[in-house]
């Protein structure tokens, strides 16, 4: 079994792009109050490290949240 998780970095890139997509997503926004989880991630390991990435369940936008500092 894998186990995978955000570090200090990737955390801070994932509250900030919740915060900036939450207010200008209209699928979250068109709800009229905030259901969740409307955000996953998807880790996908590499030889050098493990990509990681943010997506918003509701309309698809997605960011890399991959923090390349520590391969």
């Amino acid at each position: 079994m894998s186990k995978f998780e955000l570090n200090e970095k990737e955390e801070e890139k994932a509250k900030a792009f919740i915060e900036k997509h939450s207010e200008s997503c209209a699928i979250y926004n068109s709800a009229g109050f905030k259901v969740g989880p409307l955000y996953s991630y998807t880790f996908t390991p590499t030889g050098i490290g493990t990509a990681a990435k943010i997506k918003c369940t509701g309309c698809g936008e997605e960011e890399d949240i991959t923090d390349m500092s520590c391969w």
